[in-house]
């Protein structure tokens, strides 16, 4: 019950509200505005990225969670192009063999439980020659900040997953 509530009232709006930092919208300009044509993006929350995607024809996004995609509802309607909510996961991705250019994942790799499952799906999906394109957090340099990263990746966030989703490994 107290995961179901987090999950529909709170995470979406915290995801939303985070991931809006402007550090973290100008890395997903710079990455995003080269990108044309078809393009599956992994982990589409809540559209933060439709408006960097400047020469986009469809855009297939996925998304299993039906909150958080619930709130890119303006944003899809705002967009230029075609977009298509995927609701399936990146470990089975519902695509034919070799039938994408790009495919665009944006700070949620770190949150796939079977990550070997997912990428081994993109390099499936993904025509000869096509990219795959990657925003991720990765561990700091600073031997300081890489302890409280070592502390707060390590320890909190999966105590905090166990806590509310009972499951502490999709957090490690």
């Amino acid at each position: 019950m107290i995961y179901k509530f987090y999950r529909q009232r709170i995470f979406p709006h915290l995801l939303n509200q985070v991931m809006q930092t402007a550090s973290l919208m100008d890395k997903r300009r710079e990455l995003l505005l080269p990108v044309a044509g078809e393009v599956l993006e992994i982990g589409f929350g809540t559209g933060l990225n439709l408006p960097f995607y400047q020469q986009v024809d469809t855009l297939y996004a996925l998304e299993p969670n039906p909150d958080i995609y619930r709130l890119a509802a303006q944003r899809v309607h705002e967009a230029p192009f075609e977009v298509q909510h995927i609701q399936a996961s990146a470990e089975k991705l519902p695509f034919a063999s070799a039938s994408l250019n790009h495919i665009v994942s944006t700070w949620t790799l770190c949150s796939i439980a079977n990550l070997e499952q997912a990428l081994a799906e993109i390099y499936r999906v993904l025509k000869p020659g096509g990219r795959l394109l990657v925003l991720e957090f990765s561990k700091p340099s600073s031997q300081m900040l890489s302890k409280f990263y070592d502390t707060y990746s390590f320890n909190f966030m999966p105590l905090m997953g166990k806590l509310i989703t009972n499951d502490a490994e999709s957090y490690r």
